[in-house]
């Protein structure tokens, strides 16, 4: 019997910098951009309010991934449904670091009058991606 799990990750932000186009070594499309979210919250016994911005990674593949390329833009407000991908990384001290990032599997423009776009829409060439073609760039904290 098999055990059921969810791994599902949305999102509503802002883009942070403008979506970064790039090939896997067999040439399959991957394209990674920024997503911020703010939080806000006022500590208790306190009349200040306090405001975090949290930093999402995005990674789509194939069509998706030039389509996002081509519609994205720095500072737009995006709506973002996927998955978490985690990818361990050995720094330079021997210490490990874990990147987390979205794969985006359904994407909206929320400020434009665009369509939402989903990875379904180009489903034939997302299905013959597999993550195990994709490799993150070691993260910059």
């Amino acid at each position: 019997m098999s055990t059921r799990t969810l791994n599902r990750a949305v999102i509503i932000g802002n883009v942070g910098e403008e979506p970064k186009l790039n090939y896997t070594g067999n040439g399959s499309p991957v394209c990674t951009y920024r997503v911020a979210t703010n939080r806000t919250w006022n500590p208790s016994g306190s009349n200040e309010k306090q405001e975090s911005t949290q930093w999402h990674s995005i990674v789509t593949f194939g069509k998706f991934a030039e389509v996002s390329q081509r519609i994205i833009h720095k500072s737009q407000k995006v709506y973002v449904d996927g998955r978490l991908k985690s990818t361990d990384f050995e720094n330079d001290d021997g210490s490990t670091t874990t990147k987390v990032e979205i794969v985006a599997q359904k994407m909206i423009i929320l400020d434009d009058k665009q369509p939402e776009y989903t990875a379904n829409d180009y489903q034939d060439d997302y299905d013959d991606f597999s993550d195990d073609d994709y490799s993150p760039t070691t993260p910059s904290y």
